[in-house]
């Protein structure tokens, strides 16, 4: 008679051969759609405010930041001034996005000549 291999006969001996042991908890379903009524959720009003945070003055710096808005944060500007600052931005981004692509193409065509140079002075 032939054996298993030894590697089925090691994992064999780790895994169970019961779908579900019984030594282990078993887990409900979740449902298919949840329902807050059902179940206690704390709203905003039943957290604690904690007045010690709101004297401590949170100043956050970004490495970048983010371009600034037209006037007031673009509040008093019509949807055409909207559209052309949009587009403007827009602009901005594929320049930067095609500046990265180039980059990498270089990159990619240097790191292609190095690669080639190192294989020579091996084989040779």
């Amino acid at each position: 008679t032939r054996a298993p291999p030894r590697e089925i006969v090691f994992d064999n001996s780790l895994l169970s051969t019961e779908p579900y042991p019984s030594d282990l908890p078993r887990v409900a379903t979740p449902p298919r759609t949840l329902t807050l009524d059902k179940y206690p959720f704390p709203g905003v009003e039943d957290y604690e405010e904690n007045p010690e945070y709101d004297q401590i003055p949170v100043i956050k710096q970004n490495a970048k930041s983010p371009s600034p808005p037209i006037g007031d944060g673009g509040a008093g500007l019509t949807p055409a001034q909207e559209v052309i600052h949009l587009r403007r931005q827009l602009a901005k981004l594929n320049r930067r996005v095609m500046a990265l692509e180039l980059e990498n193409l270089n990159r990619l065509q240097k790191e292609k000549i190095v690669v080639g140079f190192g294989i020579a002075y091996f084989l040779l």
